[in-house]
């Protein structure tokens, strides 16, 4: 009875010890995830802004290779936020046709790192190129890493104490119970009423009894 009571006791300790550790490791994710769309939040309105000026400029017929002010636009706005690498300008064949780093101009596009892309299209909707956002991850990997000990430093504990209140909690029930079992099992604890009752079922049964003796007497007795 007692290597089965701590063997389960050890079996909700660790339940509960789990449970913190999950709700902590999917906690970690959707705040990694919110993280991530926030920071990118940031490029994705840069390259809508070049991407919607050059569209701007190609519904007057000007040629996207012709939109030369788009070198002073995307330098601005790679200025707006120190963590962008890069920002540039392709035509439909992934050519670099500008960007805030001269040597990739006239070149095929090379990915520097993460980067958000935006399509440019013309007013049929076709692709005419794209405004690509490269930006370094390392400050989001820095907040990443941040958060996940922030997190570690309170889940440990809040595991450990789970697993260690279910098994003092569970070893008091036990406990308890164990006593109750014993005091139930020992006439001498029973109230006056279960005393009474079985006073009651003893003396039916002794007359039960006497009825079956005297039954049996009477019909061995009848024989010759």
């Amino acid at each position: 009875m007692t290597r089965t009571v701590s063997g389960l006791l050890a079996l909700f300790a660790l339940v509960a010890g789990a449970c913190i550790a999950l709700g902590a490791y999917f906690t970690y994710g959707a705040l990694v995830a919110a993280h991530r769309d926030a920071l990118e939040s940031r490029y994705v309105l840069a390259a809508q802004r070049v991407a919607g000026t050059a569209e701007l400029a190609a519904s007057f017929g000007i040629a996207l290779p012709a939109q030369t002010t788009l070198t002073p636009l995307i330098e601005r706005e790679a200025r707006l936020d120190a963590s962008i690498v890069a920002l540039d300008v392709l035509d439909a064949s992934r050519t670099v046709l500008f960007s805030t780093r001269p040597d990739r101009v006239g070149h095929a596009a090379t990915p520097l790192g993460e980067d958000v892309v935006r399509p440019i299209r013309n007013d049929l909707g076709r692709d005419i190129g794209r405004a690509v956002v490269h930006y370094d991850d390392a400050a989001a990997l820095q907040a990443r890493a941040s958060l996940a000990r922030q997190i570690r430093t309170v889940a440990i504990p809040a595991a450990l104490v789970a697993s260690l209140g279910t098994l003092l909690i569970g070893w008091v029930l036990a406990r308890r119970l164990h006593g109750r079992a014993v005091r139930a099992a020992d006439p001498v604890s029973w109230p006056a009423q279960a005393h009474d009752a079985l006073d009651d079922v003893a003396a039916v049964h002794a007359r039960l009894a006497a009825r079956l003796d005297a039954g049996d007497a009477a019909l061995y007795g009848a024989r010759p």
